[in-house]
């Protein structure tokens, strides 16, 4: 890989801006999100950066073997599962060809904790999951910018970003992997930008999930998969999140918003007309 390729990270909202200042300790700053719209400190992103839970060693590697194609959460997701057996993952960061709307070759993963980077470069070359990846040390030493990054008028900017809260799944499970099979199942109706599950009273996964979903009538495809049976998850969509400004609709009772209401009656309606 050319060294220009792997030199350091972009300001722009990519790994530059993300990284610790300082290289040697894996300090990453506490991030903010808002679960079902209240505001929990230094709650874990799901994918996101990770607040280790004290200064450590620090590690950065760049990956390589997947195919460009994916979409960016489903690579995240595949190489967190990949390498969590490594140390903390606290940041992963795809580039992206926004003149080919497709991911580039190469990302970046910042691993916190002793021995970190010599048991990821182990797994180079280890089957992960269909594909083969290959992983190669990349200390930070400079700032890396996607080329055409501020410039760029690529598709995905212009797409609907919709939310909504699903449940049925099994919360004994691993959180990525209840990550990874909602993505997996919510995949054929629009581009799963992040899957949220935050925490119960007791600590556990809580029983219903955020999902944040890209494309025009990612919505309503998504509601036309509830109830689905999922490897033995019956998983629903129980609440839909509107776009900032208007009245949340409620998918799981008669008080159902109007629109999506009469597209799931007309639907109903057209079911029952075949069967007669």
């Amino acid at each position: 890989m050319d060294r220009s390729a792997t030199k350091g990270l972009d300001l722009n909202g990519s790994d530059a801006a993300d990284s610790p200042e300082n290289c040697s300790i894996g300090w990453v700053r506490p991030n903010y999100l808002s679960s079902f719209g209240c505001v929990r400190p230094n709650y874990p992103s799901s994918i996101g950066r990770v607040q280790p839970s004290y200064c450590t060693s620090f590690s950065r590697i760049c990956v390589e073997g997947y195919d460009t194609s994916l979409h960016e959460y489903d690579l995240k997701l595949a190489l967190r599962k990949h390498f969590s057996s490594c140390g903390e993952i606290t940041h992963i960061y795809v580039p992206r060809d926004f003149e080919r709307n497709i991911l580039k070759s190469f990302a970046f993963i910042h691993i916190a904790g002793e021995g970190a980077e010599e048991k990821a470069l182990a797994l180079s070359g280890s089957d992960a999951g269909g594909w083969n990846v290959f992983a190669k040390s990349s200390p930070y030493d400079g700032q890396y910018v996607d080329p055409g990054r501020a410039t760029a008028e690529s598709p995905r900017f212009s797409l609907p970003q919709r939310k909504m809260i699903v449940t049925g799944y099994d919360t004994s499970l691993p959180e990525i992997d209840i990550q990874i099979r909602l993505s997996n199942h919510f995949s054929s109706c629009g581009e799963i930008t992040n899957v949220m599950i935050p925490k119960d009273a007791n600590g556990g996964l809580d029983s219903t999930a955020l999902i944040s979903i890209l494309g025009a009538g990612s919505v309503e495809k998504a509601l036309e998969l509830g109830g689905c049976d999922v490897g033995g998850w019956n998983i629903a969509v129980v609440t839909v999140l509107p776009p900032l400004g208007t009245t949340i609709r409620y998918c799981s009772s008669s008080s159902l918003s109007s629109p999506i209401k009469s597209k799931m009656t007309t639907r109903t309606k057209k079911k029952k007309s075949t069967m007669e």
